[in-house]
């Protein structure tokens, strides 16, 4: 039976994949610093084992790689207040850590999967981005971009290790997920204002877009890359490229809650997240790679997938608050 390690594996993409991995016969290894309630159904597996502890720890990281047969790092800071706030912490988990963990796959000659993020592309104003277009980035002074850097080092190095036949990999760079479990993302605050009765608050005008990928989606364009040999030692864009203003998003919420529209606030980036933050007006994958290598494209649309975040996250704060 196939060993899987997940690092990050209780956070949100983290948990659905295991879940999947789960499915498909594979025994898995989770590594994170907590143990969330939604863990309880992930233990009903027998091949499911948990490890809370930290990726620093170099000793237990290096015992669960030489173990698995896969390694696939997920663990990383995606909360823009957080690499905005605390850009240390930021690439100390995104950038230090990841290092180790490629640096042990390498050690021990293990395939290492990456999630890398859209945000690698930065600002390029050119839509779609395909996965050999520029990176275009703001100055160093502004802590928005920590984030960004951190992945492209990784994946600069993983890359490196890789065309001197020293590494196995396999990377994607993801386009605003979402669906249950999703904490701390301007989609599942919006669900949350909604449901709550609260303002939504937008940052900015509402003009900029995103492309809303669901996360059954985008697990299975990750389990038919792993499992098609021809698809590794390559970078693939993985999202939905149907590009959603966050007005909009918040107006169809609204809609679909029943809260009214005019609860719908507005705020700048600068009030909301803090001075060293720039928004990116538009972020839209070009996918013509993944879909020409594994024939993968997203079929769940938005109504869909917010219909079942909304009423999962509706069940999670009727508990909370019975």
């Amino acid at each position: 039976m196939e060993q899987v390690l997940i690092t990050g594996g209780m956070g949100f993409l983290g948990s659905h994949l295991i879940e999947r991995l789960l499915q498909d016969g594979k025994e898995v290894w989770a590594l994170d610093l907590f143990e969330p309630a939604f863990a309880k159904q992930l233990r009903k597996y027998e091949h499911f084992h948990l490890v809370v502890d930290t990726i620093k720890n170099k000793v237990k990281l290096e015992d669960l790689i030489r173990r698995c047969d896969l390694i696939c790092h997920l663990a990383a800071v995606a909360c823009p207040e957080v690499y905005v706030n605390r850009p240390r912490h930021t690439m100390d988990v995104g950038l230090i850590s990841a290092l180790d963990v490629v640096e042990l796959a390498r050690k021990h000659s293990k395939p290492l999967f990456f999630t890398s993020t859209s945000e690698i592309y930065g600002r390029n104003p050119q839509v779609p981005w395909s996965e050999d277009d520029d990176r275009v980035l703001g100055s160093i002074d502004v802590s928005r971009w920590c984030y960004s850097t951190s992945k492209a080092v990784i994946e600069h190095y993983i890359q490196a290790c890789s065309q001197e036949d020293e590494l196995e990999y396999l990377t994607i760079r993801i386009f605003n997920c979402y669906g249950p479990r999703l904490k701390g993302r301007v989609l599942d605050r919006f669900i949350d204002a909604a449901l709550l009765g609260e303002p939504i608050v937008v940052h900015g005008d509402g003009d900029q877009t995103r492309c809303f990928t669901y996360v059954e989606d985008l697990v299975d364009g990750i389990t038919r890359l792993l499992a098609e040999p021809k698809a590794w030692n390559n970078v693939y864009n993985i999202g939905t490229p149907q590009e959603t203003t966050v007005l909009e998003l918040a107006e169809l919420i609204c809609d679909m809650t029943g809260s009214e529209r005019s609860s719908i606030q507005f705020t700048t980036h600068a009030e909301a997240i803090g001075a060293s933050y720039e928004d990116i007006p538009r972020r839209v994958p070009d996918v013509s790679r993944i879909k020409r290598t594994v024939g993968w494209s997203p079929t769940t649309s938005l109504q869909e997938g917010l219909r079942r975040t909304i009423a999962y996250r509706s069940q999670e704060l009727a508990v909370t608050h019975a």
